[in-house]
């Protein structure tokens, strides 16, 4: 239905080419967010087994012998939570973008809503016009034969008032 809605307003709207576009351009980045946010969530979740893995390992491990490997494993663990802390913050970000997106798109929705309103209102007001239009030529046209009438009609007294009452006044036109 959001693609029947979108034909209808670029149907009736000049600017519905345009806002169509628009819906297109932001669908996709929408998607692309989307799917770069899963792909984010993916490394997210692997970095947390790593930390899991990488802790069981350096809590395990309490043999004298090998504190350089419980040393490297401990840095690598380091690293690895800097990392999950980077993702998340990318997450939190890309979280946060397409929320705005989704908003903007919905704004995107109602403004080409408002915009098939005006138009179908200027449609109806162009359509009273023209019928007043012809209306006030009527009327115009009544108007001059109306004038045309009393001038004739004057016209008719005056040359009566001249020749006298006793003859007949002229014909009508």
């Amino acid at each position: 239905s959001d693609a029947g809605g979108a034909a209808a307003a670029a149907a009736s709207s000049p600017r519905g080419e345009e806002e169509d576009e628009d819906s297109i351009l932001m669908r996709r980045k929408i998607e692309a967010q989307q799917t770069e946010l899963k792909r984010l969530l993916d490394t997210f979740h692997k970095q947390q087994e790593q930390i899991v893995k990488l802790r069981d390992q350096v809590f395990g491990q309490e043999d004298p012998n090998r504190r350089e490997l419980k040393k490297q494993t401990k840095e690598r663990l380091k690293d690895s939570e800097q990392q999950v802390e980077e993702l998340s913050k990318q997450l939190e970000a890309s979280e946060h973008t397409s929320q705005r997106a989704q908003a903007l798109r919905v704004q995107l929705r109602s403004t080409a809503g408002q915009a098939v309103q005006r138009d179908q209102v200027l449609a109806e007001m162009r359509s009273m016009f023209e019928v007043q239009e012809v209306e006030v030529a009527a009327l115009r046209d009544r108007l001059q034969m109306a004038l045309a009438d009393l001038v004739g009609l004057a016209t008719r007294r005056a040359a009566s008032r001249r020749c006298g009452r006793g003859s007949p006044p002229p014909p009508p036109r």
